[in-house]
């Protein structure tokens, strides 16, 4: 696959949703550096992170406590999910 930079905007037609899924079906590795985790946001990714997960793709997940912006609540459940393995 060629990588290609494109714009993605939430319209009709796409989402960032559907984008980071398609692109984490198709990768061989990944790596998140993001600002915060909320538990709602995880809990759209939990599925394809399964997924990826059964098909041995390695991931890393980077992010900060920074004015606690970050919900322990979804840590908890990387660090879960990530330790049934």
């Amino acid at each position: 696959m060629i990588n290609s930079n494109k714009l993605i905007t939430n319209t009709q037609n796409q989402n960032l949703l559907n984008e980071l899924q398609k692109s984490l079906k198709e990768c061989k590795s990944f790596y998140f550096s993001v600002a915060f985790i909320n538990f709602s946001g995880l809990q759209l990714l939990l599925d394809t992170l399964k997924e990826l997960q059964g098909k041995c793709v390695p991931g890393k997940i980077i992010t900060s406590t920074y004015l606690n912006f970050t919900d322990p609540k979804a840590l908890d459940k990387i660090r879960r999910f990530y330790k049934a393995t």
